[in-house]
C-alpha cells in the first residue's frame, strides 16, 4: 500500500476536523489504539481512553501539529480508511463542559 506523504498536519488536523463534524456528536475518529479525536462543537479534540479498563474515556489534550508529526503511519492508515467510534459517555462529557466564549 503507498503511503500517503504527511507534510502539513494543519491541514490533517482541519480534513479530521471536517470529517468529524458531519458525523453525529458522541463519535470519535480512532486514530490510535487508545487515542481518539472528537469535534466539540468548535475545533477537533484529541483524547486518551482508558488504558486499564476503569472507563472508556480518561484524559482530552489538545490535537497539536506536534501530537500529529508523532503518528505519521497511523494518520496515512486512518485518512485511507477513516474508523469512528460511538462514545455515549463522550456526550455527557460534553454537556459538562464549560461554555464556549469566541471573545476569548
Amino acid at each position: 500500500m503507498e503511503r500517503i506523504m504527511l507534510e502539513n498536519y494543519q491541514n490533517i488536523g482541519s480534513h479530521i476536523g471536517m470529517l468529524l463534524r458531519d458525523q453525529p456528536v458522541g463519535r470519535t475518529a480512532d486514530l490510535l489504539d487508545y487515542t481518539v479525536a472528537y469535534w466539540d462543537g468548535h475545533q477537533v479534540v484529541g483524547m486518551h481512553l482508558c488504558a486499564d479498563e476503569t472507563g472508556p474515556l480518561d484524559e482530552e489534550f489538545e490535537l497539536t501539529d506536534d501530537f500529529l508529526a508523532q503518528i505519521p503511519d497511523a494518520l496515512a492508515d486512518w485518512i485511507q480508511n477513516p474508523h469512528y467510534t460511538f462514545h455515549p459517555e463522550l456526550i455527557e462529557w460534553l454537556k459538562d463542559a464549560p461554555p464556549y466564549d469566541a471573545c476569548v
